[in-house]
């Protein structure tokens, strides 16, 4: 059994890019968490790498003492997800250890339930633009454990304030698309429980693998969670 447990955890599914980090040693029973965030200048792709080591070097930890890796697996965009899946599962490919794919789904309903403690339910919505609103309903139990009430689901955007939920807290995309879907007295009521500086998806994320370790997968597992396959158009004379 390792000494100390390092799980660095990873989130690209929006242009706010996340890192968490844990740091669990067992011999002091001493546990520290990192975070970081920041906004896509110029592309996921450019950033991403350089912005972990510089992480990993401001938390003093090395890249090979990582024994577990996390990352939000999507719905999200396409070319960012590819990027932050593809980069974790190359670390986790190089040193062999594991890989928890998280939905953005979850852990945004965690990351309401930890901080909204009056909340036991919370509807997580995202944006697809014209392909839909898709959603999920969560619930805390008594033993405070998050259960997902439904497979994620897709409605038109016409639809989806007479579908979901009543008594959930709502949480997710924000857009004038999903504001025009609901009533404007229903999300004026506090229902909708807005992303903020204290959110930090990548830890969401990293606490939901830890609440069940069954989620941690060989590296070569791991895939993106797509709304609906994308679409790719192979070159021309393929």
């Amino acid at each position: 059994m390792d000494k100390k447990r390092v799980i660095l955890s990873v989130d690209t599914s929006t242009p706010v890019i996340s890192l968490a980090l844990l740091v669990a040693d067992r011999q002091s029973n001493n546990t520290a968490v990192m975070t970081k965030k920041w906004q896509v200048e110029s592309s996921v792709a450019e950033e991403l790498l350089l912005n972990i080591d510089l992480f990993l070097d401001k938390s003093n930890v090395l890249k090979d003492e990582i024994t577990a890796l996390v990352v939000v697996a999507g719905p999200g965009r396409y070319a960012a997800l590819r990027v932050g899946i593809a980069t974790v599962q190359g670390i986790g490919l190089g040193l062999g250890i594991p890989i928890a794919p998280i939905s953005r789904l979850l852990a945004d309903s965690w990351d309401v339930l930890e901080r909204k403690r009056s909340a036991d339910m919370v509807t997580v919505i995202h944006d697809a633009g014209s392909t839909g609103i898709v959603w999920e309903s969560f619930k805390r139990s008594g033993d405070g454990s998050i259960s997902s009430l439904n497979l994620p689901q897709i409605n038109a955007h016409s639809d989806i304030a007479q579908i979901i939920p009543e008594e959930a807290v709502l949480t997710g995309d924000l857009t004038d698309s999903v504001n025009e879907s609901f009533s404007g007295e229903r999300l004026s009521e506090g229902r909708f429980f807005c992303e903020d500086g204290d959110t930090v998806r990548a830890l969401s994320a990293l606490q939901c693998a830890e609440s069940d370790r069954s989620a941690y997968l060989a590296a070569g597992l791991v895939d993106a969670i797509y709304v609906r396959p994308p679409h790719i158009t192979k070159p021309t004379g393929a």
